[in-house]
């Protein structure tokens, strides 16, 4: 530990000496304390509404729990949002997608009600600086600068980073930061291409250095705060096209920091009054977690209590704009800030300021949610500092120690084995991944995994995707083109023997329990999928393969139909298939549990022979999108050419 001291500023290792003894003479108290505290299932205000037995894996117990909210069928559930700095990676959109399944199923599978609240974070150091550093080169470039100032900025940007490696401890990010101090160098010696002028080809290879040195030298002289309001507006704008091109649900309510400022104020004066946290001279406030922790009533860093002390994660979760030296120690972290000349502010009980990061979750969720959350969702980078740090506030604000029931934690996504890092400049955007996938294919991509593990995006888990999604279009066109053979058959049932009942149907309810099990299982989507491709292999083998010319189909058309549509139902759930007249409807089998009571017995697949010649259409089109004419006509003379095709195959072979 103490070997910190030898990185970084004086004042920095000035606190970590007085941070150290006060670390020393507590951590006896608190030893015990470093493994994860006791959990208990929550109680429900009213318990006499039957629920399923849904268990979520839990960051709070790092095991899977019995799922009870508090509230009956309700669930409260917070999602942290984006920051809205820079374009929306897939990163982004696996933790997105994931909690969109996992809350389709909830409330479409197994009939709870959500109320799921996403925020918008659009003051942050990372907006006020992207904002300022946009601004700044902006008018740099407008200056027309000439070749000897670009190259001297860009020197001083090298200087700069070569600065960051000295007390940068994270080995990929320090990898990164030589690699770049080495690129930099070779631009200023390289020749640009095709006669293109040198100053502009130097300011567009080294824009972010150059940016980071005006910052550095005038970032303090920017007054005209719209910029930072114009550029978070600008990428939520784009966040939320990128939400809508991947099929996921808009939340039942959006919240932005910016609207919760008087709110955030009056919180961080009850945590003050509640003696966890001071007033800095700056005119920061600071939450007291030594203070907190040494309470009997509660528990600092309940998700990753090893934490404690990890004084790099703590400083990273305080943005690159904190002030340094002031706080009590380097555990607590900035409920408010004391804003500086070129950062946004609002007038407070303590000066012009913004407020800290993690407190801005606090109160956003607590406002529409209340002092109890059932689930709070984020990527798994979240859980420390950003989440421990949001149930510590919250506890000391509500003086209880359950704010979150279920903490619920997607998985790290590498690419191609890599980590994916915005600052490593290692991430591929949401609409370049559209550019080469649809938005089904990376759903169902992340629908093959775990959402709570490590998944590695590459052109092999793509691929998987590619070929499960060929298999169920196949498998559909194919119970599409029974229907009209047995349609067809029909006509001349007088003369056609039946043929023989399987016991496929057997197998499709046999299929229901296992996918019910599965989606109790934490929500295992991916043994689901596999059950799926068991239940369309039976159906190749005990459906298909038994159509023979001369006998009457209706029964084997029957199946096709009930096992397409399961699939359907299902997929329409985890938002991999459109909304179509046979999706609709629940897959759950009869007997199942749902929030509010037993599914009844009931009969989903009308016989064919029950069909009238008008609804026909209902069982002919089994699909994974929704029907449009031009989809109708495509697909028609797709199955009128394979339906004759497959009788003409028949006839030969018979």
């Amino acid at each position: 530990m103490l070997s910190l001291l030898n990185r970084g500023h004086p004042l920095k290792t000035l606190h970590l000496i007085t941070w150290h003894s006060t670390f020393l003479s507590t951590s006896t108290r608190r030893m015990e304390k470093r493994t994860q505290p006791k959990w208990s299932t929550p109680n429900q205000n009213v318990q006499d509404v039957p629920l399923p037995n849904v268990y979520l894996y839990n960051s709070l117990t790092l095991r899977k729990d019995l799922f009870v909210p508090q509230d009956e069928r309700c669930v409260k559930w917070y999602t942290c949002g984006p920051t809205v700095y820079d374009v929306s990676h897939m990163g982004h959109a696996r933790t997105y997608i994931v909690f969109d399944v996992i809350r389709r199923v909830l409330m479409d599978y197994f009939n709870f009600k959500v109320i799921y609240v996403l925020n918008i974070t659009d003051i942050d150091d990372k907006i006020i600086k992207r904002a300022r550093q946009n601004h700044l080169i902006s008018d740099y470039q407008l200056k027309d600068p000439d070749l000897a100032t670009v190259v001297s900025d860009i020197s001083k940007g090298i200087q700069r980073i070569k600065s960051k490696i000295l007390s940068e401890s994270d080995p990929d990010k320090k990898a990164y930061l030589n690699s770049e101090v080495d690129r930099l160098i070779s631009l200023l010696s390289t020749v640009p291409p095709d006669k293109e002028n040198a100053v502009n080809y130097l300011i567009l290879n080294a824009r972010d250095a150059i940016a980071d040195t005006l910052d550095a030298v005038y970032g303090d002289s920017i007054t005209d705060h719209r910029i930072f309001e114009v550029l978070a507006r600008h990428f939520e704008k784009e966040y939320l096209v990128d939400m809508k091109s991947l099929n996921i649900i808009p939340p039942s309510v959006l919240v932005r920091v910016t609207e919760y400022i008087d709110a955030i104020i009056k919180y961080v004066k009850q945590i003050i009054k509640n003696g966890f946290a001071y007033v800095a001279p700056s005119g920061s406030v600071y939450f007291d977690t030594n203070r907190f922790a040494s309470s009997p009533n509660h528990f600092y860093a309940k998700l990753v209590p090893t934490a404690y002390g990890d004084t790099d994660q703590l400083e990273s979760g305080e943005g690159e704009l904190c002030i340094m030296g002031e706080k009590k120690s380097l555990n607590d972290f900035a409920l408010w800030k004391a804003s500086k000349p070129g950062e946004p502010a609002w007038p407070s009980p303590w000066g012009k300021g913004r407020p800290g990061w993690h407190i801005e979750c606090s109160v956003m969720a607590s406002d529409i949610l209340g002092d109890t959350l059932d689930i709070h969702s984020g990527g798994v980078d979240l859980k420390f500092p950003h989440h421990d740090n949001e149930l510590a506030q919250s506890e000391a604000y509500f003086g209880h120690s359950h704010w979150v029931n279920y903490f619920l934690h997607s998985g790290h996504l590498t690419i191609s084995g890599c980590k994916m890092s915005k600052s490593l400049k290692n991430f591929i955007t949401i609409r370049d991944a559209l550019k080469t996938h649809s938005a089904r294919q990376i759903r169902l991509t992340f629908l093959l995994h775990s959402w709570r593990d490590t998944m590695d995006y590459s052109a092999d888990t793509l691929a998987e995707a590619v070929g499960y999604e060929k298999q169920l279009v196949d498998f559909l066109y194919t119970c599409s083109n029974i229907q009209f053979l047995a349609n067809q058959s029909l006509s001349n049932k007088s003369t056609l023997e039946e043929t023989e009942n399987s016991d496929f149907r057997q197998i499709l309810i046999d299929i229901q329990h296992k996918v019910y099990n599965a989606l109790c299982d934490s929500c295992d989507t991916r043994s689901v999928l596999d059950y799926l491709k068991i239940l369309m292999s039976e159906a190749d083998s005990k459906i298909f393969s038994h159509i023979q010319p001369n006998k009457c189909i209706s029964n084997l058309a029957d199946d096709a139909f009930a096992a397409g549509r399961f699939i359907l139902q299902l997929l329409r759930i985890f938002g991999v298939a459109d909304h179509t007249a046979v999706a609709t409807g629940s897959p759950v089998p009869c007997g199942a549990i749902v929030a509010g009571g037993k599914i009844p017995e009931h009969h989903e697949c009308i016989p064919l022979r029950e069909f009238d010649e008008t609804a026909f259409g209902f069982r002919s089109w089994l699909s994974l999108d929704t029907l449009t004419e031009e989809r109708l006509v495509t697909t028609v003379q797709k199955s009128l050419e394979a339906s004759s095709l497959f009788v003409q195959t028949i006839i030969n072979e018979g």
